[in-house]
């Protein structure tokens, strides 16, 4: 038999107390006067008798009572088969600290139940036995083994995090850290989590090793209504006009177990309520919701959308950024200045339009467009060719078209400049165009409506589109005049077209504007999307160059972060830590000034409330026998049911019944006088 809390035994010294109490009441003489003295010594005789037996077991009954109490907190516990060591031996907690440990068991927090519960677990094991802890942030401090005072200590810290790991990550971190221990050393490993379904989207390494005992030990979570949260939000018109009205979707998804909820939305810009919206969602159910807003002033606006679930309340939140456009910077060059894009481009609002020919290419315009369209692509020249192609592979895009009647030879060497094949020789029909797929995404926002009776124009290809790009228009026989093709960052539109011929073309039909438009909004919406994950290992933003002597700096209030960083082809790439990053909204400041901003939110799959009973765990671990599931209705907790299997069966509840039955026993020989 062992100890959990061996220190406790030190209260039986408190055996004294009745010991000393009883000893002095013997002591002290009782005179008793009486006119029968014959009569009086007889009935002395024999009630001193009694009473000083009554005594002794008044007294037996309370040390009993105290010897029963002090053992039953020290929780002695009966050595399983399991294991009959005393030596110190090793073990590895998993702390799970994701966010929907917040939700309560008992009246408390589940995180500060596993906790509690590991305290008792580690408290079970031999004197100077080490213990390593692990949880979602997967520290460099945590991988050492740590004494039995240093491992509570580091508990004490333990804070929610908005990292989330699967069983394999944890798995192998902590084998990894146990690997000094040598090949074939039993290794224990205690999981205390909630266990959401997520956690085990990869379980093929975990306890593969038959030398590892795992113990998962489910924290059970409140999750009656289960949790709604907002999935994603995007914008109908990518371009954020001020004074414009703009349209914001919004995803919100349900996993409860009511049948329907009415759910209250706020959309707020910079502390501003802007709309608000009420909606009902059914179980596991998806819904989209719309908010008309209208900026009026140019710049980075925080908005954030709120809604209102309970008992789960830290995704209740979605922050995102909305920038109001400023224009795009276009070139087009051709043959001459005032081609057909030139014409449908210049003086619009969205864009800050430069037009040259192919002999007057103003390089510093060329180096700053986002969009670049080409008018007979064949006759650029090698210069012009590299910045454009430069252009490309930092985030700009390209829309190419052939010069009218251009020959084979001189086509084929243009695609070359542009790292294209050449193309194979072959005669193509004159045919009207297909009406567009607008199941496409690339043509998502573009058209409102296609009927499919539509009048196209009539084109005739000059040269086959390369194979491995994507097509987007078609004739009518099926032949593809339009592809797009991934470079660096950036995209090419290369159409096998011209823009005109002497009597038709595309460029003098109506479709020619939205296709022109969505090529320059693509090279616009690859600067930054409205809002990022926590988790997240690197994030690109297309910036202007700055001076890299400058070390960035994400700040959100008083928090100020330096992440890893590197500019490249016209993108700032940062890498986000994984401890210090919380939701909300962050500036990156480049020395004084401020570049960029952006959003943060927890993964949705941390809002995903779904967790396996313990029954599925163990249905999911049927074959694994080295892998043990424990029933928070096994014994007293679940901690309990794990010293129960690991070191023997604790006694402590025998002995506080026996204690109870002592202090009985002498509430009877004191109430009795026999």
């Amino acid at each position: 038999m062992s100890f959990i809390y061996p220190s406790v035994l030190w209260g039986l010294l408190a055996i004294a107390i009745p010991v000393i109490v009883h000893l002095f009441n013997l002591q002290r003489p009782k005179k008793v006067f009486f006119t029968n003295v014959r009569l009086l010594k007889t009935i002395q005789e024999t009630s001193a008798k009694g009473i000083k037996t009554k005594q002794w077991l008044i007294l037996l009954m309370r040390i009993l009572s105290i010897i029963f109490i002090v053992l039953a907190f020290a929780q002695p516990v009966i050595k399983s088969e399991n294991n009959s060591n005393n030596s110190p031996q090793n073990a590895a907690f998993y702390i799970d600290n994701s966010m929907s440990m917040q939700q309560f068991k008992g009246g408390n927090e589940g995180l500060r139940v596993a906790c509690a519960e590991a305290i008792k677990i580690a408290k079970s094991y031999p004197n100077k036995s080490n213990f390593l802890f692990t949880d979602n942030n997967f520290e460099s401090r945590d991988q050492f083994l740590k004494s039995s005072k240093e491992f509570e200590d580091r508990l004490t810290e333990i804070n929610y995090s908005a990292n989330s790991r699967n069983a394999n990550q944890t798995y192998l971190r902590q084998i990894n850290a146990l690997s000094g221990e040598g090949v074939f050393a039993k290794k224990d490993l205690y999981w205390l989590s909630d266990f959401q379904k997520k956690f085990f989207s990869a379980i093929d390494k975990v306890a593969a090793d038959t030398n590892v005992n795992l113990f998962l030990i489910p924290i059970n979570s409140v999750t009656e209504q289960g949790n709604l949260w907002v999935d994603s939000v995007w914008l109908q018109n990518p371009f954020i006009q001020p004074g414009v009205a703009t349209v914001l979707t919004a995803r919100i998804k349900s996993k409860q177990n009511t049948k329907t909820r009415k759910i209250n939305l706020k959309f707020k810009i910079d502390n501003v309520l802007v709309s608000s919206s009420t909606i009902e969602l059914n179980t596991n159910d998806t819904k989209l919701t719309n908010f008309t807003f209208t900026a009026q002033e140019q710049g980075f606006k925080k908005a954030v959308i709120e809604i209102d679930d309970n008992p789960v309340t830290f995704d209740n939140q979605y922050f995102f950024t909305l920038q109001t456009a400023k224009p795009i910077n276009v070139v087009t060059i051709g043959n001459d200045k005032n081609n057909n894009a030139a014409k449908l481009l210049t003086g619009k609002p969205y864009f800050n339009t430069s037009n040259f020919t192919f002999t007057n290419v103003d390089l510093e315009a060329l180096n700053n467009a986002e969009l670049i369209v080409v008018d007979g692509f064949e006759n650029i020249n090698n210069t012009i060719c590299n910045l454009i192609n430069k252009r490309l592979e930092e985030g700009s895009s390209v829309v190419l078209f052939p010069q009218n009647n251009a020959e084979g030879d001189k086509i084929n060497n243009g695609l070359l400049k542009f790292k294209f094949n050449k193309s194979a020789e072959q005669s193509f029909e004159n045919q009207s165009l297909k009406t567009p797929d607008i199941s496409h995404p690339f043509f998502h926002h573009v058209f409102d409506k296609i009927t499919g009776s539509e009048n196209m124009p009539i084109v005739q290809p000059l040269f086959s589109l390369p194979a491995n790009g994507e097509k987007l228009l078609f004739q009518q026989n099926g032949t593809s005049v339009l592809a797009k093709f991934s470079r660096g960052q950036g995209k090419i539109f290369l159409y096998n077209i011209p823009q005109t011929t002497e009597s038709q073309g595309i460029a003098r039909h109506s479709i020619f504007v939205p296709l022109l438009y969505k090529a320059a909004f693509e090279a616009a919406m690859a600067e930054k999307a409205l809002a990022y994950k926590i988790g997240q290992k690197m994030i690109s933003l297309k910036v202007n160059q700055y001076n890299q002597q400058n070390s960035l700096k994400l700040k959100s209030g008083k928090n100020e972060i330096v992440p890893t960083q590197y500019f490249s082809n016209g993108y700032l790439h940062l890498e986000l830590p994984q401890v210090e990053i919380k939701p909300g909204y962050y500036e990156i400041w480049a020395g004084d000034k401020i570049i960029n901003s952006i959003a943060l939110n927890f993964s949705e799959k941390e809002s995903d409330p779904s967790t396996y009973t313990t029954p599925e765990l163990k249905k999911m671990f049927s074959n694994r026998k080295n892998i043990k599931i424990f029933d928070a209705t096994e014994l007293d907790g679940t901690a309990n049911a794990v010293l129960a299997h690991k070191w023997g069966y604790p006694i402590w509840k025998i002995l506080l019944l026996c204690s109870i039955l002592a202090m009985f026993a002498e509430l009877l020989l004191i109430k009795f006088k026999k």
